[in-house]
């Protein structure tokens, strides 16, 4: 049983411009958004490594995590 051409309807709703724009400026809201939100992560993430950047480690507070005499039986 062959289909005729006139038995297949294209979809409105697929072919509709105003559609496809606002279903494309949602997916852009969207899409602002989760940047928003990513670029304020790698901000907090920035701002704690910027306080801790310049830190450096003072054995003298810290005698356990640095040996610095060897160990030698005589």
């Amino acid at each position: 049983m062959a289909a005729r051409d006139s038995d297949w309807a294209f979809d409105e709703f697929t072919y509709d411009e105003k559609t496809r724009d606002l279903a494309g400026q949602k997916e852009l809201e969207k899409y602002e958004q989760f940047l928003k939100e990513y670029s304020e992560q790698l901000n907090g993430i920035e701002e704690a490594l910027d306080d801790t950047l310049g830190d450096l480690w003072d054995f003298t507070l810290d005698p356990v995590g640095l040996q610095t005499t060897p160990y030698e039986t005589a």
